[in-house]
């Protein structure tokens, strides 16, 4: 694929590098708040008081971007939309009757072989050292209820306990549900991409706002409309191409992609440049906006330009994008059984030693549950657009034969 040459034609492969990047980035950012000062900033939102500090540093300035897990899972939700649009935007006859089983078993297989894998770890914690599965207990609130844990696999609600990334696989399943509405609305539109990209960072910025005091309308406005954000980019790509074009046709085009590569990377800062403001709460969810921002300008740098692309096609960055959803699923409770077995103190064992743990499960997981699950949807695809083909033809036949 030349993406120097108009729009990204198929799969656009540095993306795939780009989500195993994010992938890892969310693990480290797991292991790195087993530290209280760093976890403290997710629990009670406080900034950090040394300043000048080490966790001053990971915090309030770029190197955050080493270890910023929510701004990763954006990320992915843009990252979603835009891949998932383009599927529908590609295929002249998009069988929706396919889509929705093959898309549902790519995505609940995979979560439930996580949520067994994480149950087992658990337990297998618990049996070693009963003072650690107490202390996991005592941190997650963990329980062997057989009830729960079917209900959490279900809905995808109170998984926290067992996996805690989960809660984003919520919205992926919801947008995944909802993606027809999606395309008739942001894909069908006649109105312009800027129109369009205006009016879902305007829902975005009402969602943001609104979550704090009504999280039922401010949640779902806030994370479906990361989502949208791809969905246009796909809608409109050629049109993407086309800018990224006149980018290349500037008298210093490199100098051009580098500052826009840096702005959406500072853009995924902004939270952290702001926090030591100590903002109102609704001011604060709004950089949330910025960050999304952020992160659809970097997809745009890597998908469009060959040079910002170039490094995310390196065979080991491609191998993790294959296996990052899996890392991304059995991540947790490996860290987790880590942190626990090893005294619960935040030792450098959780970063020195999980994480290389996690990227090894995560292929060994990719093996055996989420390359047969993405078979299996295939085939379940290929059956019900058979069998949908198969009746058409029929009906085409009946008719033929009624006409005359």
């Amino acid at each position: 694929m030349d993406r120097s040459q108009g729009a990204p034609i198929g799969r656009i492969s540095a993306l795939d590098g780009l989500r195993g990047l994010a992938s890892l980035i969310v693990v480290i950012h797991h292991a790195l708040i087993t530290y209280p000062a760093l976890a403290g900033l997710y629990a009670d939102r406080s900034p950090i008081a040394d300043v000048g500090s080490l966790p001053w540093w990971l915090v309030n300035t770029p190197l955050h971007l080493l270890w910023a897990g929510g701004e990763a899972v954006f990320v992915f939700f843009v990252l979603s939309g835009l891949v998932l649009a383009l599927l529908v935007r590609k295929q002249k006859r998009f069988s929706w009757a396919a889509y929705y089983p093959s898309r549902l078993l790519r995505l609940y297989l995979p979560v439930w072989a996580s949520i067994v894998f994480a149950v087992l770890v658990f337990a297998t914690v618990r049996a070693i050292s009963p003072e650690a599965g107490v202390a996991w207990v005592a941190d997650r609130g963990t329980d062997l209820n057989l009830a729960s844990i079917m209900q959490a696999s279900l809905f995808l609600r109170g998984t926290l306990a067992y996996n805690n990334p989960l809660w984003s696989l919520f919205w992926e399943v919801l947008f995944s549900l909802l993606l027809p509405i999606f395309v008739l609305v942001l894909m069908r539109s006649r109105i312009g991409w800027r129109m369009r990209m205006g009016i879902v960072f305007a829902m975005m910025v009402v969602g943001a706002v609104l979550r704090s005091d009504f999280p039922l309308i401010g949640h779902p406005l806030f994370f479906l409309s990361m989502f949208a954000v791809g969905v246009v980019i796909a809608a409109d790509i050629d049109a993407f191409a086309a800018l990224a074009s006149r980018i290349e046709g500037r008298r210093r085009p490199r100098a051009a992609w580098s500052g826009l590569l840096l702005l959406g990377l500072l853009a995924l800062c902004s939270y952290w440049f702001l926090q030591q403001a100590s903002l109102p709460i609704q001011i604060m969810h709004l950089t949330y906006v910025i960050q999304v921002a952020g992160a659809a300008l970097v997809i745009f740098c890597v998908a469009f330009n060959p040079h910002v692309g170039a490094p995310f096609e390196f065979p080991a960055m491609q191998w993790l994008g294959r296996v990052s959803f899996s890392l991304y699923l059995v991540h947790d409770p490996i860290l987790l059984a880590t942190n626990h077995l090893t005294g619960g103190t935040a030792q450098p064992i959780v970063l020195i030693v999980g994480v290389p743990a996690s990227i090894a499960m995560a292929w060994v997981f990719h093996v055996l549950a989420e390359r047969p699950s993405h078979r299996l949807a295939k085939h379940v695809s290929r059956g019900v657009e058979g069998w949908f083909g198969a009746n058409r033809a029929s009906s085409v036949t009946d008719a033929g034969f009624r006409s005359r």
